[in-house]
């Protein structure tokens, strides 16, 4: 109960990032006005998956844990528990299935206390205020490591062709949790 409601931390890091997106692959359903106490702001992205590379090795950059609120630990991808990471390793890696990952993974889910889309340069960004991947764990890691691996014998400008055309869908939840009713939106969702 203590690491799960935090209390193992003393210093709370502030982490801000942004995400390339394309306009055209966000849907956004704010919370109704009428009905705040209900509902909360929610968008549904398709991100490129060296964006989410990039947003984790963003995070352990100033040792900010995007999986706090993760109630599961990342399983490798050795073993019987390793054997669905392995499966999106393999995916990662095939040049044709690679670009039907969209298909074929379940997104990843975020909470955080705020995200907002801008333009900068004709390119879309989606800015995430203190992320919490809630549900994705397995999905990311598999990713980082993946992409990782590749860049020790190719250059980051050649990964991110390599890997183009692949993406995720991404829920995020912009949860106000000191806030009583947003509070058990955040806990349920958690």
């Amino acid at each position: 109960k203590d690491i799960y409601e935090g209390k193992r931390f003393d210093n709370i890091i502030s982490f801000k990032c942004s995400v390339k997106i394309k306009q055209s692959d966000i849907i956004e359903r704010p919370a109704e006005q009428n009905d705040k106490e209900n509902n909360v702001d929610t968008a549904y992205v398709a991100i490129n998956v060296y964006e989410i590379y990039s947003m984790l090795k963003e995070s352990f950059k100033i040792d900010y844990d995007l999986f706090d609120k993760n109630i599961r630990e990342y399983l490798g991808i050795t073993g019987k528990r390793g054997k669905t990471n392995k499966e999106i390793r393999a995916t990662l890696l095939d040049d044709t299935e690679r670009n039907r990952f969209f298909y074929y993974n379940n997104g990843i889910t975020i909470i955080c206390d705020d995200f907002y889309k801008n333009k900068n340069n004709n390119k879309w960004f989606l800015n995430l205020s203190q992320p919490q991947i809630v549900n994705g764990c397995q999905t990311v890691n598999t990713i980082y490591n993946t992409i990782e691996e590749l860049l020790e014998n190719e250059s980051e400008g050649e990964i991110v062709k390599v890997f183009k055309n692949c993406s995720i869908l991404v829920k995020i939840f912009k949860v106000n949790k000191r806030n009583d009713s947003e509070k058990i939106i955040y806990e349920n969702i958690v």
